[in-house]
């Protein structure tokens, strides 16, 4: 029995990146170019699969060394400064030894601790005993040490900081002051800031007051084009054996709203319907759906519950297809949303609660899903 050729909640393999060829080539060509980058989409839209593929093509070329940190573990500055220094100076392939070797090398006054987590993957840890001293000491050291990285490889380096949003969120002003001033003072390396809201990487990035203002170029990572997706889910279930209808496909992509994280979620549990046998129809594919929304209702009633009425009523709005317009006092009246500047506010709450999110010109929910569960639960 062949094993389910659809996965989610974490990168996919490389190989099975899909409709995202032009930007991997453009992503590896511009860090080439010596650009700074600000790499902005949802989530759900495929960003760390994409990364590993770029960073597979770098790692490939003698032009450009990569070094991915990914800051959501990054819960306080000296978790920032731990996960900073482990992607700095460790390599599956190096001994412990070697490793405790490399971060001395780098940050010569601080003595590290090789950790192994449960996963198998070594880390940091630092004893820090003046917590304020020692950490802006160390950042001092940490924010130059990619300078040091490039003249020991003999290539630019490529510093990613992926879901930079929560470094942003945690870090002090100070800290934040320190990198961009690094950042623009480095002539051998290159930063790519990976970010889920454009509203944050406008802020971030082209408001005066904030320290990295015009320092990257903002990169939006469009969905998928349909055609694209289709293929590529076809390839996938005729690889496993099953031949599905393209338009079943298409109604794939639709209902998870052309986000790849949802489209691989639906995708599986329909091919869990159809493994053994089952005719691979629309029954078969409204009974994945429904496993979906059954498996994710205790969230989504978890996120019902934290809104308000007026913002109640504009996510079932969205989810009853009112994706425009919702301004005008027709709609708000209809629909029962407060006021135009009451709608206002409550988008921009929404989608910084990563709940809607703006596209085209239309609102859309940043989990499809959620928007399913309520068109069954309350309409």
């Amino acid at each position: 029995m062949s094993s389910n050729p659809f996965r989610f909640g974490r990168p996919l393999d490389t190989s099975r990146l899909i409709g995202r060829e032009g930007e991997r080539k453009e992503l590896v060509r511009s860090v080439c170019d010596r650009r700074n980058l600000a790499l902005v989409a949802p989530r759900g839209m495929g960003k760390t699969s994409l990364l590993r593929a770029v960073i597979e093509d770098l790692r490939q070329g003698d032009e450009v060394y990569p070094v991915y940190v990914d800051v959501f573990p990054a819960i306080n500055p000296r978790r920032f400064a731990e996960i900073y220094a482990s992607a700095l100076t460790m390599e599956p392939s190096q001994s412990i030894e070697s490793m405790q070797e490399a971060v001395q090398q780098l940050v010569p006054s601080f003595l590290p601790r090789v950790t192994i987590s449960g996963s198998g993957r070594p880390g940091l840890q630092l004893d820090l005993w003046d917590r304020d001293r020692d950490i802006q000491r160390l950042m001092d050291n940490l924010f130059d040490a990619p300078v040091q990285v490039a003249e020991d490889r003999g290539r630019r380096v490529l510093v990613i900081f992926d879901d930079f949003e929560d470094l942003l969120s945690v870090a002090e002003d100070s800290l934040l002051v320190k990198l961009s001033q690094a950042v623009r003072k480095q002539r051998t390396v290159s930063y790519l800031f990976v970010l889920r809201r454009e509203s944050t990487a406008k802020r971030v990035f082209s408001e005066a007051r904030s320290p990295f203002y015009r320092l990257s170029e903002p990169v939006v990572l469009d969905p998928v084009p349909d055609q694209a997706m289709v293929l590529g889910l076809e390839s996938r279930f005729r690889e496993a054996g099953r031949d599905v209808e393209v338009d079943l496909l298409f109604r794939i992509v639709e209902w998870a709203d052309r986000s790849c994280h949802y489209v691989q979620m639906l995708a599986h549990a329909f091919y869990e319907e159809i493994r053994d046998g089952r005719a691979a129809d629309e029954s078969a594919l409204r009974a994945a759906l429904a496993h979906v929304l059954e498996a994710g209702a205790y969230g989504f009633k978890s996120t019902w519950d934290q809104l308000s009425p007026h913002q109640r009523n504009l996510v079932l709005a969205v989810a009853q297809g009112h994706r425009e317009r919702l301004h005008s006092q027709r709609m708000v009246f209809q629909l029962g949303l407060g006021s135009p500047s009451t709608v206002s506010k409550n988008l921009k709450s929404l989608a910084e609660r990563e709940i809607l999110q703006k596209r085209e010109d239309q609102i859309h929910f940043v989990d499809p899903f959620f928007g399913a569960w309520l068109q069954r639960r309350m309409t």
